[in-house]
């Protein structure tokens, strides 16, 4: 899937940038708005406030800075399945 890229944080690199799970959903169509989704332990909440799209994007960001690049990620994905 050419529009999807994948990226490893490390643990030691993490836990900053985020304190959970969310997901940031940009579409290609401008019509459509950005939607943000936080998962927590009870459920999750969906995210839709310009400034609430603005804070996840941020955090999505950061931990692209502090993430392995996409080749990078594809090799150690690749080398874990190989040891499996």
């Amino acid at each position: 899937m050419p529009h999807v890229t994948v990226q490893v944080v490390p643990y030691d690199r993490s836990g900053y940038a985020a304190e959970g799970a969310f997901t940031l959903l940009r579409f290609v169509e401008a019509e459509l708005p950005s939607i943000g989704y936080v998962d927590h332990i009870a459920g999750g909440f969906s995210l839709e406030k310009p400034e609430e799209i603005e804070l996840v994007g941020r955090a999505l960001d950061r931990l692209a800075v502090d993430a392995e690049t996409p080749e990078r990620s594809r090799q150690m994905i690749a080398k874990l399945l190989a040891e499996s």
